[in-house]
């Protein structure tokens, strides 16, 4: 009878116990985080954590080929042209002020004779230089230094007396040019100016002894002082570089010489009447921080 008490007791103690280590053993253990879905990023994505996320609106991400980076940097790095100096420093600026130095060579062609002798050459060498100041693309005002061989006359039939006269010619022209038409780097211009000339002479020659008349050969030089000149020419210029310049002109060069025997050695070239044609560089210095 005692019996069923005591099992009755033991099942409610030991349900008890189990009970309460089914408790412990809970709540002891740590909990899992449910796992969370992972998203796969591609290479490209721009979806990333930190300093560099697209914005939440992915509307505002700006996408920039590859490409176009490359070329923008390379156009970042390009170096940038200078303008030519015939143009202003700035669009829309006041044209340079510039000065111009220039040297050339050519050939001038008398159509005239001298008086006295018969002309046996009227082709020679011409040289000179030039200094002109442009205030602007249209004008520019100079002076010009040349020296032409004029014209060489000579004896001529049977004579005991051979000789031959060089004349020669120098100028100092105060000029005006004016450049009316270009065509992107050429400049076709119109110039004229007059000034200063002076000649030289100088007279080559040999004698036969006759009759007991000592010969042999004889020379002397003259010049003359100032006279006149006066020029007027055609031509272009180009630009072969920056500040370099080709120019090429064609132009009539009138002298008013004395005819008159220079120092008792031999008679001047007199009026003289030329065609010139030559060809020259320049060199152009921007001075319009002086000038202005």
């Amino acid at each position: 009878m005692r019996a069923r008490p005591l099992l009755r007791w033991f099942g409610f103690f030991a349900g008890a116990a189990g009970a309460t280590w089914a408790l412990a053993g809970g709540t002891g253990r740590a909990e899992t985080p449910p796992a969370q879905a992972s998203v796969p990023l591609s290479a490209t994505s721009q979806c990333s954590d930190g300093p560099g996320a697209p914005p939440a609106d992915p509307s505002k991400v700006t996408r920039v080929a590859a490409g176009a980076a490359g070329s923008a940097g390379a156009e970042g790095t390009a170096e940038v042209k200078e303008p030519s100096l015939d143009e202003p420093a700035t669009p829309g600026g006041p044209d340079r002020v510039l000065l111009e130095g220039g040297i050339f060579a050519g050939i001038s062609g008398r159509f005239d004779d001298p008086p006295g002798l018969a002309m046996t050459r009227r082709a020679g060498l011409a040289l000179g230089g030039s200094v002109f100041v442009w205030p602007s693309r249209l004008l520019a005002f100079g002076v010009q230094y040349g020296h032409v061989d004029l014209s060489r006359s000579e004896t001529t039939g049977a004579a005991q007396t051979f000789f031959t006269i060089d004349h020669q010619a120098h100028s100092l022209l105060a000029e005006a040019r004016v450049t009316p038409i270009r065509f992107g780097p050429v400049g076709l211009f119109a110039s004229i100016g007059g000034g200063f000339a002076w000649q030289e002479v100088g007279l080559r020659g040999a004698a036969i002894s006759v009759g007991g008349s000592p010969g042999g050969a004889f020379s002397c030089n003259a010049g003359s002082g100032a006279e006149f000149a006066f020029r007027g020419a055609l031509g272009m210029k180009a630009r072969v570089g920056r500040a370099v310049a080709l120019v090429l002109d064609a132009s009539f060069l009138g002298y008013r010489l004395s005819a008159d025997v220079l120092d008792g050695c031999a008679p001047g070239a007199g009026t003289a009447q030329t065609l010139m044609v030559r060809g020259g560089l320049t060199y152009d210095l921007d001075i319009t921080g002086v000038a202005r």
